[in-house]
């Protein structure tokens, strides 16, 4: 019977903590506060801004710079070549197009470039994530195989896991005979086939298993899990204010969700500028 009237005490000191931290937040302006928009991508916040953004305090941020282009958002990604054992000669950028950014849940939602509304004849420009992101600030959120391309020497039969892309991609000369599998790994492969290319988990599921739909859900894109740029580091969990207030912050989106972004977002960003000037 003790936890009942400890909830409502403890959300008591919490509120009471958060407001004597914020009698000591660095002035609003310290944190990239604009709210641009590109194309389909509206109200775009912390930690992202537009390169064009006039906010000074927004480039503090270099990895969550998004260019604007052709009425189109754009997310810049640097990647590791996993064969080269030299970091500074191996790094290389991909250009993603940003489709949706959940703030609530720390999620972008990025589409290959290479593919086009309307032409299931498109495929994706880039090839799975084997190689490292360069920057820590995101991580894959989807989990999986994802969906493999194959081409074959000779046609695949029985195998309902093998999805005929045909007649939107067609093979080579080598091998002619064009696949996609879903979910599965290169050990699965016949042995007249080979691996093409390959694409993260999307966002969108796949119910019925057809190429056309099978294309619908690469243009879905998939999500990435970004992190806090100002909490970078929380190896204990008080070590430091910042990390008891992230730690705090953590908690109520766990249990509120999206409602517990929207109603504090001005707290957010003051509570931010405090996390800036933390020793």
């Amino acid at each position: 019977m003790i936890g009942a009237p400890f909830v409502p005490s403890f959300a008591a000191l919490v509120f009471f903590f958060f407001n004597f931290q914020l009698a000591h937040v660095a002035p609003q302006g310290e944190v990239c506060n604009s709210s641009p928009a590109c194309g389909d991508v509206l109200n775009i916040q912390y930690p992202f801004h537009l390169q064009s953004d006039p906010n000074n305090n927004c480039t503090k941020f270099p990895e969550f710079q998004l260019n604007c282009e052709n009425n189109q958002t754009l997310l810049n990604l640097q990647f590791l070549k996993s064969e080269n054992y030299y970091p500074w000669s191996s790094v290389y950028t991909r250009i993603y197009l940003v489709d949706e950014i959940l703030y609530h849940k720390n999620l972008i939602r990025i589409v290959d470039p290479g593919l086009q509304r309307g032409n299931c004849s498109s495929s994706p420009l880039f090839s799975n994530f084997s190689d490292k992101l360069y920057s820590s600030a995101y991580t894959l959120e989807s989990i999986g195989n994802g969906i493999i391309f194959v081409g074959c020497s000779s046609p695949v039969k029985n195998d309902t896991d093998y999805i005929s892309t045909s007649p939107c991609l067609n093979g080579s000369s080598s091998v002619p005979y064009s696949y996609v599998l879903l979910e599965k790994t290169v050990s699965d492969l016949h042995r007249n086939c080979n691996v093409v290319r390959s694409s993260p988990r999307s966002a969108k599921g796949i119910l019925n298993h057809t190429y056309p739909e099978v294309h619908q859900a690469l243009l879905s894109g998939f999500y990435l899990r970004w992190g806090d740029p100002y909490v970078k580091e929380c190896p204990r969990p008080f070590h430091s204010s910042h990390c008891f207030l992230k730690l705090l912050a953590d908690v109520f989106r766990q249990v509120l969700g999206k409602s517990f972004r929207d109603p504090f977002s001005k707290f957010s960003l003051s509570l931010l500028g405090f996390i800036s000037n933390c020793p």
